[in-house]
C-alpha cells in the first residue's frame, strides 16, 4: 500500500518522484490520476473531480462572487473606491493571501497593499481596456506600483474581475505551490527550450514569465483544458505540501 509523507516537500529535481502528501493521497483515492512520478494529470477527468472538490470544499466558498453580485457591475467600471475595497478584500479573504488581515497597525491604512490597488485602478484610466483584453502585463505594473506583499493578489483580482465583468478566462493565478510546481510540468511535457533554472528563479520569476510557461504547457496539452482548470488543478492538488527543501 502506497503511503504518503506529512513532510513532503515541493522542491525541483528533475525525474524525481514527488513523496504523496495525506491530501494528495485522499485525492488519488478519490479518482486523481498522477503519472509514475505522482506529477498529476492535467485531463478534463482530473479537472472535474477538481472543480467538484473546490465546490464542496468550506475552506473556498466563493464569497467575493456574491459581494460583486452586490454590488453591481456599474459600480465597479466606474470605481467607485468603497466598492472597489469591499470587492477586493473578499477576494483577498477568499484566497487567503492575507493582504488585509496582517496589514500593520502602526501604519495609516492609506498603506495597506488593498487601498494601493485601490488607488492604482482608480488612477489608471485604462485598467477595465486592458483587463478586458487580458493585458499579461498589468499584473507586474500593479506590483510594481503597490509592492512585493500584492504578487500574489494582484493575479486572482485580475482574474476575478476579468471573470466576473466580462465572463473571460483571461488571467492564471501567480500561487507560490503553482510557481514551485511548474518545471515538474516543463520537464513531464518537454518545454526544455527555457533552460535549468533554479528554485529561487522560480519563486521569484514575473507574472508575464508565469504566464508564458503556464501557456506554453496549455498549447501542448490541446486538450480544451481553459487556464483556469489548469491553475486549479496545480494549485488544489499541491497546496499542502511545503515549498522549499526541508534543510540538514
Amino acid at each position: 500500500m502506497e503511503e504518503y509523507n506529512i513532510y513532503a516537500r515541493l522542491s525541483y529535481k528533475r525525474n524525481t518522484k514527488i513523496l504523496l502528501t495525506k491530501e494528495l493521497y485522499t485525492l488519488k483515492e478519490k479518482g486523481l490520476k498522477l503519472d509514475e512520478n505522482n506529477i498529476v494529470e492535467l485531463t478534463k477527468e482530473n479537472s472535474i473531480l477538481i472543480e467538484n472538490e473546490i465546490k464542496n470544499d468550506y475552506d473556498y466558498i466563493p464569497f467575493a462572487k456574491i459581494v460583486y453580485n452586490s454590488l453591481g457591475k456599474e459600480n465597479i467600471i466606474n470605481k467607485d473606491k468603497f466598492s472597489l475595497i469591499a470587492l477586493i478584500r473578499e477576494i483577498d479573504r477568499d484566497n487567503s493571501t492575507n493582504v488585509w488581515r496582517y496589514r500593520k497597525k502602526d501604519r495609516p491604512i492609506e498603506e495597506n497593499g488593498i487601498i494601493r490597488i485601490t488607488d492604482y485602478i482608480i488612477a489608471n484610466n485604462t485598467f477595465f481596456e486592458r483587463l478586458e483584453k487580458g493585458d499579461i502585463y498589468l499584473i507586474d505594473e500593479i506590483i510594481d506600483y503597490c509592492g512585493k506583499e500584492v504578487t500574489s493578489l494582484s493575479s486572482k483580482i485580475c482574474k476575478y474581475l476579468s471573470e466576473y465583468l466580462y465572463e473571460k478566462d483571461n488571467y492564471y493565478i501567480n500561487d507560490k505551490y503553482i510557481r514551485c510546481a511548474l518545471p515538474f510540468y516543463l520537464d513531464k511535457y518537454n518545454l526544455t527550450f527555457y533552460g535549468k533554472k533554479t528554485d529561487l528563479y522560480y519563486a521569484n520569476m514575473s507574472y508575464v514569465s508565469l504566464f508564458n510557461y503556464l501557456e506554453s504547457i496549455k498549447n501542448k496539452l490541446n486538450n480544451g483544458l481553459s487556464r483556469s482548470n489548469i491553475d486549479h488543478i496545480i494549485w488544489y492538488s499541491y497546496k499542502s505540501y511545503n515549498k522549499t527543501e526541508k534543510k540538514k
